[in-house]
């Protein structure tokens, strides 16, 4: 009994350290890569508290995952957040990609639960970016930014 507990540890040890590895998790994003057709790819950093929200159930129990208005009024406190976290130098060297931010929003508090992001990038381009400082602009994204009208179809 003594050797198969022994033996099981020494597996445990082994597999857990490559299992941890296999998921490349930085500053509260899953970063991934997804390949597009015309020789480009999207460099996707999700927070990590998206996988925790679910979407909120219809009447008849199914998932309402269509949202068919957003009121969003606060374009210009966003740019500020982003003028006080990242550098004249970062935003210039960001905005040659093509950048989408994905936000989930609680449907009751209109509160933002998850921020995660994706540049687009040629295949063989690499993204130079401050971890720490995109975690820290998700975070107070999330404090700062509300929306005001959320309506399903």
């Amino acid at each position: 009994m003594k050797i198969k507990i022994i033996y099981l540890t020494i597996i445990l040890l082994i597999v857990t350290p490559i299992l941890i590895c296999a998921q490349q998790t930085i500053d509260g994003f899953i970063i991934s890569e997804t390949n597009l057709d015309n020789n480009k790819k999207d460099e996707w950093f999700t927070d990590v508290n998206a996988s925790k929200l679910k979407s909120p159930l219809d009447s008849n129990n199914r998932p309402l995952n269509i949202i068919s208005e957003i009121r969003f009024t606060s374009r210009e406190k966003l740019n500020n957040i982003e003028r006080e976290i990242f550098t004249i130098e970062e935003r210039k060297h960001l905005s040659q990609y093509k950048c989408y931010m994905r936000v989930l929003i609680h449907s009751k508090t209109k509160k933002i639960e998850a921020v995660s992001f994706a540049f687009r990038l040629d295949k063989n381009d690499t993204l130079q970016i401050d971890y720490k400082k995109l975690a820290q602009y998700r975070e107070t994204v999330k404090e700062q930014i509300k929306f005001d009208f959320l309506q399903g179809v």
